[in-house]
């Protein structure tokens, strides 16, 4: 298949591109024009100690990205956390740690101060860290 440069779109194609084009070029503008909140509407963070203090109560578990809390009732959240650092050290350093795929914790009650984490990830055949999920299929992402 070849494309013909030769001719020339006709003259309603060029002219809905055009009100496609001035369309487009409005709407950037309306949507960047919302952009600017005042001061007072920023949302500011907070340190929150009891509860980061949860997430560092496995010292073997040093930290995951892509987290979610999934509430089961009764006080108990169940967190999923994507690719994990599992410490393979008393050193407790990531330079001496491995990265699993996956792992989770059972969190029971709500109050930070009185609030239990039970961190679990998986064990290979040789005794490391592994991933708690895994996949049928190995090298493969769930």
């Amino acid at each position: 298949m070849t494309c013909d440069t030769s001719r020339s779109a006709p003259a309603s194609t060029k002219r809905l591109w055009a009100r496609l084009s001035a369309a487009r070029a409005v709407g950037a503008a309306l949507l960047l024009a919302g952009c600017a909140a005042p001061a007072s509407d920023l949302l500011v963070g907070e340190a929150w100690p009891e509860a980061d203090a949860l997430f560092h109560s496995e010292p073997r578990w040093l930290g995951s990205d892509a987290t979610y809390g999934v509430e089961l009732g009764g006080g108990r959240v169940l967190w999923l956390f994507g690719d994990s650092f599992i410490t393979t050290s008393s050193a407790h350093v990531r330079s001496q740690s491995v990265l699993v795929r996956n792992s989770v914790t059972l969190q029971t009650g709500a109050d930070p101060a009185h609030t239990a984490m039970a961190f679990a990830w998986g064990q290979d055949a040789a005794g490391k860290p592994s991933a708690f999920f895994t996949a049928p299929v190995a090298d493969t992402w769930l």
